[in-house]
């Protein structure tokens, strides 16, 4: 048994397209083509019975390459261009790292100027090579955005 994708009512076997709304078999997103039921708009599979909804999820616009070198150079130590990189363990890491950093300046056992180089040094480098192109692409391989795009 099919339903239609645009209006949720039961289509018959071989029909062209519904009778009521008039929408050709198999287009819409609105209803499950399997079960009828209202969909969610985006999702890929049925909420109700899981069958495929042929739905396709919205490209993901590149990141900016320079978004990223100035997260890099200016909050380094804190991992933000990790994050918008979608490197998430990196940026936990730098985060860890800033923490540990701090903590031994806190306790007296590094110099400031010591704790602020270890903290902010990875991100900084990580920033540079972000903008001269060492770094040409996020987490996922999708490249970096240039100025003009």
């Amino acid at each position: 048994m099919k339903y239609c994708k645009n209006c949720g009512r039961m289509l018959e076997e071989g029909a062209a397209g519904c009778p009521v709304c008039g929408c050709p078999a198999g287009m819409g997103a609105a209803y499950c083509g399997a079960c009828g039921e209202k969909q969610i708009a985006g999702s890929a599979f049925c909420v109700h019975c899981g069958a495929p909804t042929g739905a396709v999820p919205a490209p993901r616009r590149a990141r900016s390459r320079y978004a990223a070198a100035a997260f890099g150079i200016v909050t380094g130590a804190y991992g933000v261009h990790s994050f918008y990189l979608g490197n998430i363990g990196i940026g936990i890491a730098q985060i860890a790292i800033t923490l540990l950093a701090y903590g031994l300046v806190i306790f007296g056992l590094l110099p400031a100027f010591a704790g602020l180089m270890l903290s902010g040094l990875w991100g900084f480098i990580d920033g540079v090579r972000i903008l001269v192109g060492d770094i040409k692409t996020d987490a996922a391989g999708l490249p970096l955005r240039q100025w003009n795009e």
